[in-house]
């Protein structure tokens, strides 16, 4: 092989080992990032000094009567009230 190709071949193989590695640190990265919690009663995320707390008045979530309905029938039903509570010091907008 001549020296022209040996070197293309080698930027080809650096460009694909920076792209594996980008993508390999992006996916280590959303895994590590990512959470998932489950609770009976009381869920808690905390992140540094922010703090969220979701209390809920009732026991459960009821699907009765869950089927697609206008909204005009949906106000009519009992709503699942909660409330979003932050125990922490930084100010957060959730919806």
């Amino acid at each position: 092989m001549d020296k022209g190709r040996i070197k293309k071949y080698k930027n080809i193989s650096k460009i694909t080992v920076l792209i594996v590695g980008l993508v390999l640190l992006l996916g280590t990265s959303y895994a590590v990032f990512k959470v998932i919690t489950r609770g009976e009663e009381e869920n808690t995320i905390s992140a540094g000094k922010l703090d969220l707390r979701i209390d809920h008045e009732q026991d459960e979530i009821t699907l009765e009567k869950a089927y697609p309905m206008k909204d005009e029938e949906g106000i009519k039903t009992k709503p699942y009230t909660f409330d979003v509570v932050n125990d922490g010091t930084i100010d957060a907008m959730y919806d």
